[in-house]
C-alpha cells in the first residue's frame, strides 16, 4: 500500500509538471508569434512608405521642386535600415516563413536598391539639363533682333523645350524636332553666324540632355517595386492565416490535453485520498487487533527501529509509558539486563520448536519466540508463563510432600 501511494504521488507530480509545461510552451508560442507578426507587418508599412517617399522624391527632381537635397538623407538611412531587415544575412525579418517569401522581399530589397541607384542619376541628370535650360533664355534673347526670328522666334525653342522638360510628352516633342529642322536649315545657310550656331548647339544639348532624363525616368517607372511590395503582402498574409490557424488547432490540442491531464490529475488524488483512508483504517484495525491480543507483541522494522507494540509488551516488562521503552532493537539489547535477569533456550516437547525462557527482573517468567519478516524486520512475541510457572513450582512442592 505504501508502495502504491509513493507512485502515485511521483505520477501526480510529473502530470503537475507536464501540465505547467504545456501552458508555459503554449503562452512563449503564441507570444513570439505576436511579436514576430507585429514586427514583419512593421516592416511591410516602412517598406511601403520608403518606396512611396523614393517615388516623391524623384517627381520632385523630375518637376525641379526639390532644390536642397538634405532632406534625402533621412530617407537614405530609412532606405539602408530596410535593406538590413528584409535581406540581411540571416534571410531577414521573413526569415523562416517560406522560400518564396523570402525570396520576395530579397527581390523587394534589390528593386529599392535600383530605384535609389535611378535617383541619383536622375539629381546629376536633372542638374545637367537644369543647368543649360537656365541659359537658354539669355541666348534667345541675344537673338531677339536675329533675321531669324521672323521665321521661327528664339523663344518658340525654349517655351517648348520647357514644356517637354516637364510633360515629356511625345507630341511636345515631336512639336520640338519639328521646330529643330527649320533651325538646322538655317545654321547650314548661315555656318558662320556664331549667335545662331550657338544657340542651336545648346538648344541640341539640352534636347539631348531631355532625352537622357527621361529615358532614365522610364527605368525608374518600369521598377516594380509595388508589384512586388503586394506580392509580398499577400503571400506574407496568407503565410500568416495558415500559421494562425495552426495556432489554434495547437490551442485546442493544449486546451484538451490540459483538461485530460487535469481530470487526471483529479482522479489520482481522489484514488491518493482512498488509499490514505484505506491505510489508515488498516493500520487503526492492525493497532487495535495487537492491542487485544494477551500476549505481548512488538514489530521491529529492517532498520530495528520500533514500529509499534501493545500494552501487554510493557506491563511484561514492567514499563507503563512507551517513551520510556527503547525506541531500538539495538538500544533494547543494550538495555537487556534493566529488563531481563534470567534467559535460558528451551525446546517444546509437544512441538519440537526452540523456544527462549525469560525471567524479567519483576519475577515474571515469559516465553519469547522472534521471527524475521520477509523485508528484514522481526517479530517479537511474549507469552506469560508465570502462572504455568507457580503451578508448575507447586507440583514439585507436592512432590516432595508425598516421598
Amino acid at each position: 500500500m505504501k508502495n502504491k501511494v509513493s507512485h502515485s504521488t511521483a505520477l501526480q507530480a510529473y502530470l503537475l509538471i507536464a501540465l505547467i509545461a504545456l501552458v508555459f510552451f503554449f503562452l512563449k508560442v503564441t507570444g513570439f508569434n505576436s511579436d514576430e507578426h507585429s514586427q514583419r507587418v512593421n516592416i511591410l508599412l516602412l517598406a511601403e512608405r520608403v518606396d512611396a517617399e523614393l517615388d516623391q522624391v524623384a517627381l520632385q527632381i523630375l518637376t525641379t521642386t526639390l532644390n536642397q537635397y538634405d532632406t534625402l538623407l533621412g530617407l537614405y538611412d530609412k532606405h539602408e535600415n530596410l535593406t538590413r531587415l528584409l535581406a540581411s544575412d540571416t534571410g531577414g525579418v521573413f526569415y523562416g516563413t517560406s522560400e518564396n517569401i523570402t525570396e520576395t522581399s530579397v527581390a523587394l530589397s534589390h528593386l529599392l536598391q535600383a530605384k535609389l541607384g535611378l535617383i541619383e542619376r536622375l539629381k546629376t541628370q536633372s542638374a545637367i539639363v537644369r543647368n543649360g535650360l537656365f541659359y537658354l533664355p539669355k541666348l534667345s534673347a541675344e537673338l531677339s533682333n536675329h533675321r531669324f526670328t521672323g521665321v521661327v522666334h528664339p523663344n518658340t525653342y525654349v517655351t517648348q523645350l520647357m514644356a517637354y522638360s516637364y510633360f515629356g510628352s511625345e507630341s511636345s516633342k515631336s512639336s520640338l524636332l519639328d521646330q529643330m529642322e527649320v533651325l538646322e536649315r538655317w545654321v547650314k545657310l548661315y555656318p558662320h553666324d556664331k549667335a545662331l550656331s550657338h544657340f542651336h548647339t545648346h538648344l541640341t544639348k539640352a534636347l539631348s540632355g531631355l532625352n537622357k532624363l527621361a529615358k532614365i525616368r522610364q527605368q525608374y517607372l518600369t521598377i516594380g517595386s509595388k508589384q512586388r511590395l503586394e506580392d509580398l503582402r499577400l503571400n506574407y498574409l496568407q503565410h500568416h492565416q495558415k500559421k494562425v490557424e495552426e495556432t489554434q488547432s495547437l490551442s485546442v490540442k493544449l486546451l484538451v490535453l490540459c483538461v485530460f491531464l487535469i481530470v487526471f490529475v483529479i482522479f489520482i488524488l481522489r484514488r491518493l485520498d482512498s488509499a490514505r483512508i484505506a491505510t489508515e483504517e488498516a493500520s487503526n484495525l492492525l493497532h487495535d487487533a495487537v492491542e487485544k491480543l494477551s500476549e505481548g507483541f512488538a514489530l521491529y522494522s529492517s532498520d530495528g527501529a520500533l514500529r509499534f507494540t501493545n500494552s501487554c509488551w510493557l506491563e511484561q516488562h514492567g514499563i507503563s509509558d512507551l517513551n520510556d521503552f527503547p525506541k531500538t532493537l539495538r538500544e533494547f539489547n543494550e538495555k537487556k539486563n534493566m529488563f531481563i535477569s534470567e534467559e535460558s533456550e528451551l525446546q517444546d516437547e509437544s512441538t519440537g520448536q526452540s523456544y527462549t525462557l525469560q525471567k524479567t527482573t519483576d519475577g515474571r517468567w515469559l516465553q519469547a519466540r522472534d521471527t524475521l519478516t520477509s523485508d528484514g524486520g522481526l517479530v517479537c512475541l511474549r507469552v506469560d508463563m508465570s502462572d504455568y510457572k507457580a503451578a508448575e513450582h507447586q507440583l514439585r512442592k507436592l512432590s516432595s510432600a508425598v516421598e
